[in-house]
């Protein structure tokens, strides 16, 4: 699945794989600022364990959902994201915890 993102700071608008984008959200900490838009707001220490690249993905996805609210999604994209959050929930033992709070 390939995922369009601009950063606003950056690159202009690129495509990217959801691995490669997986790999820009444990080193960077972002704020979504449109559907396919995210500002970098620092760089972060690379997660070195299971435990902190399930904490980086905890916390991008509830940062994601309070973003949301005042996002238009296309359907496509919200399915795209969807992906995403099932694919690295999957990975890191979120899955319960991304369906009971509404992110997947």
């Amino acid at each position: 699945m390939w995922r369009h993102i601009e950063f606003i700071e950056g690159n202009p608008y690129i495509t990217i794989t959801d691995e490669e984008f997986w790999r820009i959200v444990r080193n960077y900490y972002l704020e979504q600022t449109g559907a396919a838009m995210f500002k970098e707001c620092g760089s972060r220490e690379e997660p070195k364990g299971y435990a902190e690249k399930q904490e980086v993905l905890r916390s991008f996805a509830m940062e994601w959902q309070n973003a949301s609210a005042d996002i238009d999604y296309s359907y496509e994209e919200l399915a795209e994201w969807n992906g995403f959050f099932e694919k690295y929930g999957k990975k890191y033992g979120l899955l319960r915890e991304f369906r009971e709070n509404g992110i997947i």
